[in-house]
């Protein structure tokens, strides 16, 4: 069968629309109904025999259809076929698009190059260009360079995220020349297009991804975006593999994150500390005065210790607030919890003896949340196929305790059919959206069941492509006992920096 890419486009305009959300979801059938109607989709277009059918089963307000539907495209589809699919880059519906830009980039179809790059000239809509700039760095193509520039330099006013896919798109599209595009973001005013850029040095040319981190410590940033940029500079500073190559960089590294610790709070100072016991060696806590005791002593003679396990790691120290036992640095962090019908069971599983896994979550959050500092700014968000958060963003958890608490007491398990799914995806990124959160803790007994993304590669693919740019730690809390969920959480959590935990174990030892 063969169908032009322009009556691909009409197809989607005219006959398809994509989920309305966030957040995505399914609200007539059940997991068990929407994975036999994968499979009929897959069934129906399986090696590209229906294109415009593949269209419509992409567009699916059933996760487990757009995922089977795209697993499907990447593994099964010709390259002809994907080409001819490719002309719906252009479509005005984002989420067709951007599908397909993924579609091709995880395939690496060079051939795809030319649509990619015209669709990058007509595409208006944010999400699906930068997409295509991810697409287009995917397949590497040195031709692509040149298109890719143009793009985020178009963009450099309105999105970081387009800006920031571009350049290091470009990046990889031409190596020879990487520093050079990654230093244009370095200068964005965007201070998450800065951020990508220096972590893309790191990759390139240690030396140079030092020296910028370190000129950004002394540069304005964009106005609360500041830590976000600090948490990509330690980074950089942790990450380099032969630091002694580069030992005055670090020693000014020292000498000016020892300035900075005794204005900074929360997960800042917790970073700043971490880098330190890293660079050093030493020790000691996340306090100013016992960093500055040492340098007085140690700055003449010092050296930065090897990355391979010679570090101190430590703790920090400092805090008392636990939640669920963990230490808890931030003063900016946002809490998500489970209500997914699962958690109607005990801790340990089912025959098990102990609380309701909802009901200990419950009551160990209202606990942490009375121990947070005066200063700390915090929200809730409880999720099962919906998510439901106390306030649009971040709130002063002391002032608004009153309110907040028996919120928190009122949440059950949702009873009207189909809503009481897990939907992980869409809650995250919408707390990773709010610019003040720099941490999550996330609660859940199991893998997600519902939300925009499913299939774990492309969940994390996506919320890491916007994780980046933010740099918000995600921390998973599994109160459940399928032995998948552990695999999936952990592979949400550490790419972020963050930390899987299983609370039975927890409450065991």
């Amino acid at each position: 069968m063969r169908l032009t890419a322009g009556l691909l486009i009409v197809c989607i305009c005219t006959a398809l629309a994509g989920p309305d959300g966030p957040p995505y979801y399914d609200p007539a059938r059940g997991i068990e109904k929407q994975t036999n109607a994968a499979k009929e989709a897959v069934a129906e277009t399986t090696g590209g025999k229906n294109l415009a059918k593949t269209l419509e089963h992409l567009t699916s307000v059933s996760a487990y259809v757009r995922d089977a539907m795209f697993k499907d495209i990447v593994d099964s589809y010709s390259d002809a076929q994907l080409l001819q699919l490719a002309g719906a880059l252009e479509s005005s519906d984002k989420f067709i698009a951007g599908q397909l830009a993924e579609a091709i980039g995880v395939r690496k179809l060079a051939t795809a190059v030319p649509a990619l790059e015209a669709a990058l000239k007509r595409q208006k809509d944010e999400e699906a260009v930068a997409e295509i700039c991810w697409a287009l760095g995917q397949i590497g193509s040195n031709d692509a360079t040149k298109a890719l520039l143009k793009v985020a330099d178009k963009w450099d006013r309105k999105s970081f995220r387009v800006t920031g896919d571009a350049l290091l798109s470009a990046a990889l599209c031409d190596p020879d020349n990487a520093v050079e595009h990654l230093k244009i973001g370095i200068e964005s005013k965007f201070a998450g297009v800065r951020i990508v850029c220096l972590a893309g040095l790191l990759a390139v040319d240690e030396g140079e991804a030092l020296q910028q981190a370190l000129a950004q410590l002394d540069e304005k940033q964009q106005r609360g975006w500041e830590d976000r940029v600090r948490f990509q500079i330690c980074e950089n500073l942790r990450d380099v593999e032969e630091r002694g190559r580069h030992s005055e960089l670090y020693w000014q590294a020292v000498d000016k994150l020892i300035a900075l610790l005794p204005d900074t709070e929360g997960r800042l100072n917790h970073e700043i500390g971490t880098t330190l016991r890293s660079i050093t060696g030493q020790d000691l806590p996340d306090d100013a005065e016992y960093w500055e005791g040492w340098w007085e002593i140690a700055q003449d003679d010092f050296e930065p210790v090897g990355r391979a396990g010679t570090g101190a790691e430590g703790d920090g120290g400092g805090t008392t607030v636990r939640y669920f036992g963990i230490p808890i640095y931030s003063t900016r962090l946002t809490f998500l919890l489970d209500l997914s019908g699962g958690m109607d069971r005990p801790v340990g599983g089912q025959g098990e003896d102990g609380p309701a896994r909802l009901q200990l979550a419950k009551d160990e959050l209202s606990a942490t949340l009375g121990n947070l500092p005066e200063d700390a700014r915090t929200n809730v968000i409880f999720f099962a196929t919906q998510y439901f958060p106390f306030a649009p963003g971040l709130i002063p958890v002391k002032k608004s305790l009153k309110q907040l608490l028996p919120f928190i007491a009122q949440q059950e398990i949702p009873t009207t059919v189909h809503m009481n799914r897990g939907n992980l995806y869409d809650p995250i990124i919408q707390a990773c959206m709010d610019e003040s959160v720099d941490t999550i803790y996330l609660v859940t007994e199991g893998n997600p069941t519902e939300g925009r993304f499913i299939n774990r590669d492309r969940f994390v693919r996506h919320m890491m492509r916007w994780v980046r740019f933010t740099k918000t730690e995600i921390n998973s809390l599994f109160i459940g006992s399928a032995s998948s969920a552990r695999t999936y959480l952990r592979e949400v959590s550490e790419p972020t920096g963050g930390q899987f935990y299983d609370v039975a174990e927890m409450r065991d030892e």
